[in-house]
């Protein structure tokens, strides 16, 4: 599996300060942004949430980060603690590509089974009571999501937004959500719903759900009728129950192939009780 990292302009947050915690360097903080910034700077929030809090870093190691995911590494402020406006300043990017469509969500698709794959704009979904906002930090490229592409298996629905080994951070989380709060750790693999109510659904089993399982990229979302796209994009949008809690101690690009690769080899070696 490779990893394909988009952020709000599609740039990757990839290896995103990685420090030496014990380094001499002259520091800087970044204060904890208000909820109201982080929803307003998801690419910015992050960045910062992927930075390990509390968010205090080398000045040389920012530089260099601003040089890749910003405009201008020389730009640091000459202080030692900077609001998170200023650090959301800092990595401001122009964008590389020009996106076809309309919407709120960038994205990378194909139009039809021939075309390559182009950067892409559509519109997704408002968040909704139960649902939590995710930026998406990795995504890995499944062999599926070439199949879709090309539509192998004669049910793709174009555009065809492929991915379904996702991991980022929340941003937003509606009004009945529990699980989760805004800058945890997430992953979403191929499955963002069911119908709740069969006997698979019941068990935990979504996936064998009697009316057909919601995969995470073409097929039809129950909450608004729409075509449901993947991680191959900046956001997500995702029913809380259908979104899994990454543990601090594993990093995002190594759990994204987890979602879909690993659990599949995982869960028969657990199922047959191979693990022992």
């Amino acid at each position: 599996h490779f990893f394909l990292n988009i952020d709000l302009k599609l740039y990757s947050l990839q290896h995103f300060l990685f420090f030496d915690t014990k380094s001499n360097m002259p520091k800087i903080k970044v204060q904890k942004p208000s909820t109201g910034y982080i929803k307003y700077n998801p690419r910015a929030y992050a960045i910062y949430a992927s930075m390990f809090q509390p968010a205090e870093v080398d000045t040389e190691v920012l530089a260099k980060n601003i040089s890749q995911y910003g405009e201008d590494s020389t730009a640091i402020p000459n202080k030692t603690e900077l609001t998170f406006q200023e650090f959301s300043d800092l990595f401001n990017k122009k964008a590389l590509a020009e996106f076809e469509g309309e919407g709120n969500c960038y994205a990378y698709g194909n139009k039809d089974a021939q075309s390559p794959m182009v950067p892409m704009k559509f519109t997704r979904r408002a968040t909704g009571p139960e649902d939590v906002r995710i930026q998406v930090v990795y995504c890995g490229i499944c062999h599926s999501d070439i199949h879709q592409a090309r539509d192998d298996w004669k049910n793709s629905t174009y555009p065809v937004i492929p991915g379904h080994e996702i991991t980022g951070i929340i941003t937003e989380i509606g009004s009945s959500v529990t699980k989760f709060k805004v800058g945890d750790r997430v992953g979403v693999g191929c499955l963002v719903n069911g119908c709740r109510n069969c006997n698979a659904c019941k068990k935990d089993l979504q996936q064998y759900c009697e009316k057909g399982p919601v995969f995470t990229y073409c097929s039809t979302d129950p909450k608004d009728g729409t075509s449901t796209k993947g991680g191959f994009s900046t956001y997500m949008v995702i029913d809380e129950n259908f979104v899994l809690r990454i543990p601090d101690s594993l990093p995002l690009d190594a759990a994204a192939p987890l979602l879909c690769s690993g659990i599949t080899m995982y869960s028969p070696i657990r199922h047959y009780g191979l693990d022992k």
